[in-house]
């Protein structure tokens, strides 16, 4: 049964974002987070297939009251997170990367009760071959698919 316009797969992470300024700040990010929530503020009934932190860190508490978070639970030591130097101009440069539970998310792992919208997005996985198994599963089942990637 559709209940979500959109279903996004794809990850949310925490972050530490070193910028052109000296700050080093911590943030929320992912792609998938990302677009869920983008989704989210233009009114869709919007779903995220994601490792799910429990108990929630403060940081993703908001984003997690505006979309539906599917997916496996996971300790928040798991959450994905980034290092990333911005350097101004556009440029950024990634320092660190830990994938933790974002490589429980699988193609395999995606089962039918869990495509809950007519529409998916494959957000940036760490692989394009993951990416694509994702769609290829999805495309089968006669959902419309759509995939993002990285530069």
């Amino acid at each position: 049964m559709t209940t979500h316009n959109l279903l996004i797969i794809g990850g949310a992470s925490l972050d530490v974002l070193h910028l052109a300024d000296g700050q080093s700040v911590k943030s929320p990010g992912g792609a998938g987070l990302y677009t869920a929530l983008a989704a989210a503020k233009t009114g869709a009934r919007v779903a995220m297939y994601a490792p799910r932190p429990n108990p929630m860190p403060p940081e993703l508490e908001a984003a997690a009251h505006r979309i539906t978070w599917l997916g496996p639970t996971i300790p928040p030591d798991q959450l994905p997170r980034f290092e990333i130097a911005h350097h101004g101009g556009g440029r950024a440069t990634l320092v660190d990367a830990f994938w933790g539970g974002e490589m429980l998310i699988t193609a395999d792992s995606f089962t039918a009760d869990q495509l809950t919208a007519p529409i998916v997005h494959v957000g940036a996985l760490r692989t394009a071959e993951r990416q694509l198994s994702f769609a290829q599963k999805i495309r089968a089942t006669g959902a419309r698919v759509s995939a993002g990637t990285y530069s």
